[in-house]
């Protein structure tokens, strides 16, 4: 008999889990380490990324580059590289605009040539616009400030984000997705830039790393402007693989992929931002997004000339007078 105010010990009841009860709890502690892993990995990536800029770029804020509601616009630059056999590593290669308009999840990928003729910001002079990344890492070590502020000028639009990227990088990130799928639209050949004869037929093709860059480089066949719409089409392909179940889904894929980008990127998107960019991403198709590249066709914005026998390009209505670029670029999803 139990005495009176003493509570007595009673014996545990071990209940013992089916195996089914126990293959969920090991998948689910699997998933949130997997979870654990991706947040604290893309977090140490983009703060690795981060770490090259010295501090958020200073816009121009005027009437020239007002801010927009539900707008993004990211300056998107392809630098050539250390060891470039033409001795520019910090010269800008590609210059591009990508505007999200989020209200609509309508897109638009904006090309600018690196010859276009401009004041270049703390610079005091006029000088291609390629020479603002190298002119601001030369001096500040933070290119992508300049460029961006000679961007805003040209083009009249507030610039949210900036990443550079190297051409290095750019390969890998296309190994590490295991290959890109590119429409071609003709039959494409460039004989003299790569040693050999290149060449591409219409079509789809899957590029590797090395077609993609010669596809996306190869100037020498056609003009600055043709290799600018070739770019469009090699940024949207990485775009729609980085993006894709497959590579999301695949941590080794994701692994390779960020590796490779912590190795080569500079840019002031934050992890939260990118994060927030990557859900924009993924609800634009084809349909949804426009493209334009700044020319000096028949009907384009730009004519081109000469200034100590260098080849530029300046607006058709006149050397520094911006109004039909602004124009195109404000009003690029209207």
């Amino acid at each position: 008999m139990d005495e009176p105010g003493i509570i007595q010990p009673h014996k545990l009841e071990r209940k013992k889990w089916s195996l089914k009860k126990r293959l969920g709890f090991f998948a689910a502690a699997l998933i949130v380490l997997f979870v654990g892993f991706f947040v604290f990995r893309v977090g140490h990536t983009f703060s690795f990324i981060n770490g090259g800029i010295l501090g958020k770029i200073i816009h121009i804020n005027s009437a020239d580059a007002p801010e927009e509601k539900n707008r993004i616009d990211i300056l998107i630059v392809g630098l050539r590289g250390e060891g470039d056999v033409e001795a520019g590593d910090n010269l800008t290669d590609t210059i591009m605009v990508l505007s999200i308009k989020t209200d609509t999840k309508k897109a638009a990928l904006l090309s600018i040539p690196r010859d276009l003729y401009v004041q270049i910001p703390r610079y005091g002079k006029m000088e291609k616009i390629n020479f603002a990344y190298a002119y601001g890492e030369a001096v500040y070590k933070d290119g992508l400030s300049l460029s961006t502020l000679a961007v805003e000028k040209a083009t009249g639009i507030n610039i949210d984000y900036a990443a550079a990227i190297n051409f290095p990088t750019f390969i890998n990130v296309i190994d590490a997705l295991g290959g890109i799928d590119v429409w071609v639209p003709k039959d494409f050949s460039e004989a003299q830039q790569w040693g050999y004869e290149f060449k591409v037929p219409k079509g789809w093709n899957h590029f590797n790393s090395e077609t993609a860059l010669y596809y996306a480089r190869s100037r020498y066949s056609t003009s600055d402007f043709d290799r600018a719409r070739r770019q469009h089409d090699i940024l949207t392909a990485v775009a729609k693989k980085a993006t894709g179940l497959g590579v999301l889904a695949n941590p080794v894929k994701l692994n390779r992929m960020l590796d490779s980008l912590a190795a080569g990127v500079k840019t002031d998107i934050g992890f939260l931002d990118m994060v927030r960019l990557l859900g924009y991403a993924k609800s634009i198709t084809g349909d949804s997004l426009a493209r334009a590249v700044l020319d000096d066709s028949e009907n384009g914005l730009l004519v081109s000339g000469f200034v100590n026998s260098a080849y530029v390009l300046y607006p058709k209505a006149g050397v520094e007078d911006y109004t039909q670029i602004h124009a195109l670029f404000q009003n690029i999803f209207k």
